[in-house]
């Protein structure tokens, strides 16, 4: 079950640049943290969804793992952007993700995680235009959209992210 839930998160990490869908964070939060929080909330609810539908882990930790919030999973981004980026780093990417072109590609990632796992996707794709395309290009190619994505794409982060995993699993009373 670890092993898949950690495929989905290499699966995500690649696939998604970053997600949104909710409110602007607590005033402590970072922007980035709370989206990719999201993110990988959706990657660990649908690797627990599809290893129950194999018959590999009962439906009741894919459902209590549906019931989880976002917030069960962002102080841990939080504090893996914290510890790897400066705060102007920080405050340009929470910039971006505050913008309209950086919230629809942050929706495009999440629901993009559907469908490569042939789930239906929970909403419409939102529509981007080649004006949003062009900031979103600007952002990942900027020098730090590269290192926002070295950072959340780190053996160190994927480890952090694991633990928190794995306490959740237990806590929904998964035996990974």
């Amino acid at each position: 079950m670890l092993k898949s839930l950690l495929a989905m998160l290499l699966t995500l990490t690649i696939t998604i640049s970053e997600h949104v869908h909710s409110a602007d964070p607590p005033h402590n939060q970072h922007p980035t943290a709370s989206l990719y929080a999201r993110a990988l909330l959706v990657g660990l609810q649908l690797g627990a969804q599809i290893t129950a539908d194999e018959g590999k882990s009962p439906q009741s930790v894919a459902n209590c793992m549906q019931a989880l919030s976002p917030s069960s999973l962002t102080d841990v981004v939080e504090a893996v952007l914290v510890n790897n980026l400066t705060q102007a780093e920080l405050k340009t990417s929470d910039a971006f993700y505050r913008t309209t072109p950086g919230r629809k590609e942050a929706t495009v990632g999440v629901l993009d995680a559907y469908t490569a796992n042939g789930k239906t996707p929970p909403e419409d794709y939102p529509e981007i235009s080649d004006a949003e395309y062009n900031e979103v290009d600007r952002f990942r190619n900027s020098a730090v959209g590269k290192k926002l994505w070295k950072v959340l794409e780190s053996d160190s982060a994927r480890r952090a992210f694991a633990t928190r995993f794995r306490a959740l699993g237990k806590s929904c009373g998964a035996n990974w």
